[in-house]
């Protein structure tokens, strides 16, 4: 022991052993702190650019959905508008032809001649094909459809224009029976309004 109480001091410094070791003992705190803290920042851009990442993604994904749910509405807007011109002109084609739109085969009409022109050989399934279909749009019977189409035909032969009838339909007409078959209506009609929008 010296003079002032303390103990020695090794190694020519002027801190014991036991305080050398805390010092060394608080830098290492002090570089695993700052370690740490690098870890956390590192770890924080990791999540911020997978985060940025998955929202890009999730951003093409949003992205490629809004434009396909755009390019569905479109399309669906065309084809009503396509549908809506394309009645209009069947429902003044009818109109030309003598078909009065107060009885229930007009509507029937409209859709076969639409069908019609839209797939021409559902004309050769007129009845296997067409008229169920027309029965369930109208929530009735396919016989029904037949029967309410062929009465529109004759009522418009009966009171129509009989040259726009005759410009139309020509020799396609049975002379025996007066008026065309629902099929030769249809076919003709929806032949005539498709050759018309060409």
């Amino acid at each position: 022991m010296l003079k002032n109480g303390k103990e020695p001091r090794t190694g020519g410094n002027d801190m014991t052993l036991e305080e050398q070791l805390n010092n060394q003992l608080k830098g290492l705190e002090q570089h695993l702190q700052r370690v740490e803290e690098k870890i956390d920042c590192l770890l924080k851009k990791i999540d911020l650019q997978s985060e940025v990442s998955t929202e890009e993604a999730e951003g093409d994904d949003v992205s490629a959905s809004l434009e396909t749910e755009v390019a569905s509405n479109l399309a669906t807007e065309r084809e009503k508008l396509t549908t809506h011109n394309l009645e209009i002109i069947v429902r003044d084609y009818l109109r030309d032809i003598g078909v009065p739109a107060n009885i229930r085969g007009y509507s029937y009409l409209i859709d076969a001649i639409i069908m019609g022109i839209n797939d021409f050989n559902c004309i050769s399934m007129i009845t296997k094909l067409m008229y169920p279909t027309i029965a369930k749009n109208h929530q009735t019977s396919p016989t029904g459809v037949g029967r309410a189409i062929k009465s529109a035909i004759e009522v418009a032969w009966n009171k129509g224009n009989f040259g726009f009838q005759q410009k139309i339909f020509g020799l396609v007409v049975d002379s025996n029976k007066g008026n065309p078959t629902n099929g030769e209506f249809i076919a003709k009609s929806a032949e005539h309004i498709r050759l018309n929008l060409k």
